[in-house]
């Protein structure tokens, strides 16, 4: 099993997370909370390990609409869409780096295990 969280402790990433759940009107796709129980708990798998670490993904402002376009719970069309796309553009002056990329940080947690 694998997930990618978006980091709460970076602040481009951050402002990301307060913008989309702001316009997702607090959707509850972004507040689940994943679970590994189920994995432990199973009798069809041993030898579970967890694995974690850091992924930057590089957008460029473009690519950081893109993404954030991708999730279907954000509005597509008329003011509410407008806004969004003007607090995105916001961010990404904030944030841009030198080459013109900013960075969405996850903390990926992959759990392995071997199948009985």
């Amino acid at each position: 099993m694998v997930w990618n969280n978006r980091d709460q402790e970076d602040a481009f990433t951050i402002e990301y997370s307060r913008i989309v759940r702001e316009a997702s009107n607090n959707h509850p796709a972004e507040s689940r909370m994943q679970s590994v129980e189920a994995l432990l708990v199973t009798p069809y798998f041993i030898n579970i390990h967890e694995y974690n670490f850091t992924y930057r993904q590089q957008l460029d402002l473009t690519g950081l609409i893109g993404r954030a376009m991708s999730v279907s719970y954000l509005p597509h069309e008329g003011s509410a869409y407008e806004q969004l796309i003007d607090n995105f553009q916001e961010l990404y002056q904030h944030f841009r780096d030198e080459s013109g990329f900013v960075y969405m940080v996850y903390r990926t947690s992959v759990h392995l295990g071997e199948v009985i």
